[in-house]
């Protein structure tokens, strides 16, 4: 498999730095409030990943962070909870926002990581780390904080590993404080931030001074990378947005720090979303947590579709028509799983011309009936082979395309090749069930079909065929009235759109 690299500005073999595991580190949320539909398009960028190389066989090892300690979290804590000491405000909001994130992130059905860091358990670490920096020259302290001396750093590193950054209008010992600020304003950022009036802070012994307050940012990843990972390590993912200052500062204090000339192998960085074409923003009342597109009504499963259908690397437009489209993506793998499996499929009713509620799964044992498709001339054997070619050159191309930096429109576009060729050719067997089945453990939609396409039980399933049966006889008398009126019991009881086609009547799940 190959990944871009934002560090080196290439595609690169991936490959364990260790000879055994690839180990990968994700920047988690801030939890200040609900995540948004951006912040999950990362994670579900690295589960993708992730996901991919386990298909490969690869062996993972994934730490996550959750911060829950930055400027942010300190002010919406107080403002939650004005009349609670501000340590207890703060570690009482981040457990609430921690717990509805997991609960969003696992809604989508993103593998949880192997190790799970929260900023406030790594206190000591951090400290260290921002020691060891100190004594080998590359940290300072200043009315109470300490800040990583960039200049010098500049002199004797690389900085701007990740992003083009003119040194040029520096000014030495220009600091600053706060967490996020653009590569046009270049300063000593803060390791250590001194404890201000009415703020949560830990004591901080450094040089015989002491200096109670809290930890910068950018220090929290690098120090929790190195304890659950080690430096270095393969692969570090986020959004774009990290590059600079966040992912370019954790990069210095590691090389420092940590005594590594490259921290981090690859550097995955996954575009922006946008929203119906624009830049995601409250103003624009565009803004959608998780949550938002939930309750209008859209499964996870369709909106973890949608993050994972544009490459990575390419700007992800999301909008709801993409969200219908991807209803309607789903539905189509869920056809061919229920006409393959042992389940009278019945989809299509008993009038349909072309394909009927056929037989069971053709593949049952060596007395079963064949695919369907194997009439026409075609022996069993012939068609089991054909269909076996079928799958295993999707398979081959699938996997060809996801080595290919993740190309998952590529593979998408395989998927649905191959369900395409497989209708066209009306077959339909228990092995193409296996094969999309195992398609899924990289795409994580959770396909399953113990149910019609469109969620109706076996049992329900008899109901409503009876009532597909009155309606087309109804139609085949030309009494549309009541063919109205059985559209509408049928749709509203099934929760279901009718539809009328050449193969006969069609039900699919509202969009």
């Amino acid at each position: 498999m190959k990944l871009y690299n934002s560090r080196t500005r290439k595609v690169e073999e991936v490959s364990p730095l260790d000879g055994k595991t690839i180990r990968i580190y994700t920047c988690g949320p801030t939890v200040y409030n609900f995540a948004h539909i951006g912040n999950f398009r990362a994670y579900v960028a690295a589960d993708l990943l992730k996901r991919a190389l386990l298909w490969r066989g690869f062996s993972i090892s994934h730490t996550m962070n959750i911060t829950d300690v930055d400027d942010k979290m300190i002010t919406n804590s107080q403002k939650e909870f004005p009349d609670m000491e501000p340590m207890e405000a703060l570690l009482i909001f981040g457990k609430k926002y921690t717990d509805a994130f997991w609960q969003d992130y696992h809604s989508l059905n993103i593998l949880p990581p192997d190790t799970i860091t929260k900023a406030t358990d790594y206190i000591i670490q951090m400290q260290s780390l921002i020691t060891d920096i100190v004594n080998k020259g590359y940290g300072y302290e200043k009315d109470g904080s300490v800040y990583f001396d960039v200049q010098k750093y500049a002199h004797d590193q690389h900085y701007g590993e990740l992003m083009n950054i003119d040194m040029s209008g520096f000014k030495a010992g220009a600091r600053i404080d706060a967490d996020e600020y653009e590569k046009e304003h270049v300063q000593d950022f803060a390791l250590w931030k001194a404890h201000k009036e009415g703020e949560p802070f830990w004591k901080f012994d450094l040089d015989a001074k002491t200096l109670p307050g809290r930890p910068g940012w950018h220090i929290e990843c690098s120090a929790m990378a190195q304890d659950t990972l080690g430096v270095p390590f393969d692969i570090h993912t986020g959004g774009v947005d990290l590059k600079f200052p966040h992912h370019e500062d954790e990069i210095a204090q590691s090389t420092i720090g940590y005594e590594v000339d490259v921290p981090v192998n690859i550097w995955m960085h996954n575009e922006h979303l946008m929203v119906e074409g624009e830049k995601m923003a409250k103003s624009k009342h565009n803004f959608y947590t998780l949550r938002d597109v939930l309750e209008k009504g859209y499964s996870p499963a369709a909106i973890r579709y949608v993050l994972l259908s544009t490459h990575y690397r390419q700007p992800l437009n999301f909008t709801f028509d993409g969200l219908k489209a991807a209803q309607e993506a789903i539905y189509r793998i869920k056809e061919v799983m229920y006409q393959s499996s042992s389940v009278p499929p019945l989809l299509y009713n008993e009038n349909a011309r072309e394909m009927s509620p056929s037989s069971p799964s053709p593949l049952q044992g060596e007395g079963g009936p064949a695919p369907s498709g194997a009439e026409g001339g075609m022996t069993r054997g012939e068609v089991v082979e054909g269909l076996q070619k079928v799958l295993s050159r999707a398979t081959a191309d699938f996997a060809t395309a996801l080595d290919d930096d993740l190309n998952i429109s590529k593979a998408l576009g395989i998927i649905f090749d191959t369900i395409k060729e497989l209708n066209s050719q009306k077959l339909y067997s228990q092995p193409i069930i296996d094969w999309l089945k195992n398609i899924d453990t990289v795409l994580g939609l959770s396909i399953v079909v113990e149910t019609t396409p469109w969620g109706v039980s076996a049992s329900e399933n008899t109901k409503l065929q009876s009532l597909l049966s009155q309606r087309q006889k109804a139609r085949d008398e030309k009494n549309f009235e009541l063919a109205d009126r059985l559209r509408e019991q049928i749709e509203s009881q099934f929760n279901g759109e009718l539809r009328d086609t050449e193969q006969g009547q069609i039900i699919k799940e509202k969009p």
